[in-house]
């Protein structure tokens, strides 16, 4: 059982308990906010006179809820005592789990029957040397512990495995049971919004509700992924404190996930880390408060939807998030000349105005995704000097404004289709230092006789692995 007296006296922060060597504490997180903020029904009374209701989540040690109980409509005045049985403890909602802390919300009524919020969160480590996690009178805002808790339950080593009792879901939306972590990705944030929102709480879960349609939640709860680190940004440190309903809130979300992806606190250039790189203006600054499409290699269009990200030679290191597609308004990704690693995103033909992909000097892998021959209105495709693998497809002959293929210098095999004869705007075709063989397409030939330019491929010598007797060079 968990019990508590209310003192209606108290706030957070600071919160009131040990940490260290002597508790099964390893961290805390507390605050007390209103629910109306920056409008004219703003909330400056933040004492609580009556609690209306609450919620305690016991979580696993990720701080995912595994358990929930809750109860509205109450009338606890101060000196009152809350007792909350332990689900988990009791069997009810686990089987074979592992405590790893406590989350709770606590809803309250000021002297003017506004609502006011109070959320904390308990984390606990995993000493299980018989210490109390909470010691009686130590307190969380208006919450004092007035017993101590069994040690035992509040241990992140202790596995709970009752009787046979299945598991079972524990009520509240998916957002809800998000909640935890969310408001524990505050926790050593640089917290300096002015935030002009209808209710903080409800700002947090609505937008992890809209991220969660662009990442996957997993990786938004996980502590330190790129999604992680742009969720947390964008909730507690983006001084334009956006709201849930801001038309570029998503826009904004991703190119904080591709500045996090690419390693963004060690580019060359316009890095958020003021001290590391330059800046011709500070508006240009990644991260900076100013427009996302403000900031550097990045161009938006009248509508202020991102057009063009241009990130040539800035020292990008690491995996394209999967994010990127969703800015099917951009008609420029130009990275080229950095350390991006891995494939490319699957869903890339979901950016059906993309006219030039330039990626060439990278160490990206992996096949060309099927959608990416969708890209009708594609005119450059440049991969060169990457560890691409595979096959070049039939439906390459999709591509009919590209003006530009350049695929060497990867370990693309097979031969070269024949349907890149459909692309008769082409200027210009490198296919040399990959595993292609056989002959080259007569309708590649045919090309050169008209607007190709340049055409190369591996044709050099009586051993060479194409036979090719148009190619402009020969390697």
């Amino acid at each position: 059982m968990y019990q508590f007296k209310l003192d209606l006296k108290r706030s957070c922060p600071p919160a009131n308990v040990g940490l260290g060597t002597n508790t099964s504490v390893e961290d805390v997180f507390c605050q007390v906010a209103s629910s109306t903020i920056g409008t004219s029904d703003t909330v400056t009374d933040l004492t609580p006179v009556v609690v209306t209701s609450y919620q305690l989540f016991e979580l696993n040690p990720e701080l995912a809820a595994i358990s929930v109980t809750s109860q509205n409509n109450l009338t606890l005045s101060d000196g009152d005592t809350l007792s909350i049985f332990s689900k988990v403890a009791a069997g009810e909602d686990a089987d074979g789990v592992v405590v790893g802390g406590l989350f709770g919300r606590l809803v309250a009524k000021n002297q003017n029957g506004e609502n006011v919020t109070l959320d904390w969160i308990v984390d606990y480590n995993d000493d299980c040397n018989n210490l109390n996690a909470l010691q009686r009178g130590e307190s969380l805002g208006w919450t004092v512990f007035d017993t101590p808790t069994d040690p035992v339950l509040l241990c992140a080593g202790v596995t709970y495995a009752p009787s046979g009792t299945p598991s079972s879901t524990p009520t509240g939306s998916p957002t809800s049971i998000a909640l935890p972590k969310l408001l524990n990705m505050n926790t050593g944030a640089t917290s300096r919004l002015q935030i002009d929102c209808q209710d903080t709480t409800d700002r947090i879960t609505d937008i992890y509700s809209l991220i969660s349609t662009l990442s996957d939640p997993q990786d938004v709860l996980k502590d330190g992924t790129p999604q992680y680190k742009a969720t947390k940004w964008l909730l507690y440190e983006d001084e334009r404190g956006l709201c849930p309903d801001d038309e570029f809130l998503l826009q904004r979300y991703t190119m904080a996930v591709i500045y996090f992806a690419f390693g963004g606190r060690k580019w060359r250039n316009c890095s958020s880390v003021v001290n590391n790189s330059p800046c011709v203006t500070e508006s240009e600054r990644y991260l900076s408060k100013e427009s996302e499409c403000d900031w550097f290699g990045s161009k938006c269009n009248q509508k202020g939807l991102m057009k063009q990200i241009q990130l040539v030679n800035n020292d990008l290191r690491g995996a394209m998030p999967s994010e990127i597609t969703s800015l099917e308004s951009l008609t420029r990704l130009e990275l080229q000349d950095g350390g991006i690693v891995g494939p490319l995103p699957g869903a890339i033909g979901n950016m059906t105005k993309l006219e030039v992909i330039q990626l060439n000097g990278n160490i990206m892998d992996g096949q060309i995704p099927s959608s990416l021959y969708l890209l009708s209105n594609l005119k450059i495709l440049d991969l060169s000097f990457n560890d691409f693998v595979g096959t070049l497809s039939d439906d390459i002959g999709n591509l009919e404004q590209l003006e530009m293929l350049q695929l060497d210098n990867n370990k693309f095999e097979s031969s070269i289709p024949e349907t890149v004869a459909n692309l008769d705007r082409l200027v210009g075709a490198s296919f040399e230092k990959n595993l292609f063989g056989g002959t080259m397409p007569t309708g590649a030939c045919e090309l050169v006789r008209n607007n190709l330019k340049f055409l190369s491929a591996d044709c050099e010598g009586p051993d060479a692995e194409i036979i090719c007797e148009c190619c402009t060079s020969c390697f």
